[in-house]
Formats: structure tokens, sequence, C-alpha cells
């Protein structure tokens, strides 16, 4: 995180100050409210970007990447695969 500069004045003072935000492992954003810890199991299959945002691993599609990309010209409706690559 870049640092930040602040300042306060009052009738006879004034401050300023630098601060940054450093987030615990896998929290982002400004205010480390985000979160984003990489997975590759059945609960998704994705890395964490400098900002949080999911990265899907190659093979893998879907909001939280669980879904696998089925081999090409795999059937849309009666093909499917559970494995990137494969289809059934």
């Amino acid at each position: 995180m870049e640092w930040k500069i602040k300042g306060h004045r009052g009738r006879a003072a004034r401050i300023s100050y630098r601060y940054r935000v450093l987030c615990s492992p896998h929290y982002y954003d400004y205010t480390c409210a985000k979160f984003c810890r990489p997975r590759d199991d059945r609960f998704g299959h994705y890395k964490c970007d400098e900002q949080g945002d999911k990265v899907c691993l190659e093979g893998w599609q879907g909001p939280n990447c669980e879904t696998a990309v089925c081999k090409l010209g795999c059937h849309p409706e009666h093909g499917f695969c559970t494995v990137p690559g494969e289809c059934q």
C-alpha cells in the first residue's frame, strides 16, 4: 500500500502526518475489507490479483472458478466434464 498524507489545523497549531494501511494476509482494499484466499479445491480454482479479485486457474470458469472448461467440441447439453479438457 502507498503512503497517505493527512493534516489537521487548529487555531494555534497544525499537525500533518503520513500513514499507510497494511492488511493481514488475504485481505485487500484500503480498508482491508475485501477477502480473497487462493484456492484449488472443490470450492474453487483461482488465485488473487493485487486488488484481491479472483483470477481463474487455467481450465476453470465461473464466479468462484468452480466450473471446468470442457474439451473443445463437447456437446453443450449432453456432454459434461468435472476436470478441465475432458468430455463425458
